[in-house]
C-alpha cells in the first residue's frame, strides 16, 4: 500500500507465500483499503493486471490525471475488490493466471450486485477480432490495445466516464 502525489494507491495483493490469498489477508487488506478510499468527487478506478510494471504505469498516468487508484494483480482478488470498493471503472488485462480478463468481466457485468455496474475497460496485447469480440460479449465498455501511450489512456477512461455521466443525466 503506498499513496501517491494526486491520488491514492492501494494494491490488493496478499498471499500466503504459495500464490494463494488467505481469507484473513483480504479481510485485513479491504479494511485498509476502505480506510484509506474517501469518498469524493475524485473517480475510482480498479487496475487488474499481473503485470507490476504496467500497474505502475497505467497508476502514474491516473493519479497525475487525478483519479483515486486500486490495484489488483489477478482476477480473484478483482472480483473481491469490486464488490467491496464499487469503483468507478476498471482497467482490466485479459490475459491472467488464474481468471482471465473476460471472464472477470462477464461476472463484473452479470453477476454483481451493484445498481449499476462498473465501466470496464480491456487493455491487452491481443488484438484480434476474436478476443475484442469475446470481450464485448461479456460486456466490456471499451478495448484498449497495449502498448498504448499516456494520453490514450487518460482519453479513453475520460471518454468513458463522461459518457457514463451524459446516459446518466439524460434518464
Amino acid at each position: 500500500m503506498t499513496d501517491q502525489e494526486n491520488g491514492q494507491v492501494e494494491e490488493v495483493s496478499e498471499t500466503n507465500g504459495y500464490g494463494m490469498v488467505e481469507q484473513s489477508n483480504i479481510d485485513n487488506m479491504f479494511t485498509r483499503l476502505k480506510e484509506n478510499w474517501e469518498p469524493g468527487s475524485k473517480k475510482r478506478v480498479m487496475i487488474v493486471d499481473d503485470d507490476q510494471d504496467m500497474r505502475a504505469i497505467v497508476r502514474t498516468h491516473l493519479t497525475m490525471n487525478g483519479m483515486e487508484v486500486c490495484e489488483a494483480i489477478n482476477g480473484i482478488l478483482a472480483l473481491k475488490t469490486v464488490t467491496r470498493l464499487r469503483p468507478d471503472l476498471v482497467l482490466l488485462d485479459i490475459m491472467m493466471p488464474d481468471i482471465d480478463g473476460v471472464s472477470v468481466c462477464r461476472y463484473i457485468k452479470v453477476n454483481v450486485n451493484i445498481v449499476q455496474p462498473p465501466i470496464v475497460i480491456m487493455m491487452t496485447g491481443l488484438n484480434d477480432r476474436d478476443h475484442i469480440m469475446d470481450s464485448i460479449k461479456a460486456g466490456a465498455d471499451e478495448y484498449l490495445v497495449k502498448p498504448f501511450s499516456g494520453d490514450t489512456l487518460i482519453t479513453k477512461v475520460e471518454e468513458a466516464l463522461k459518457n457514463r455521466i451524459n446516459k446518466a443525466s439524460y434518464r
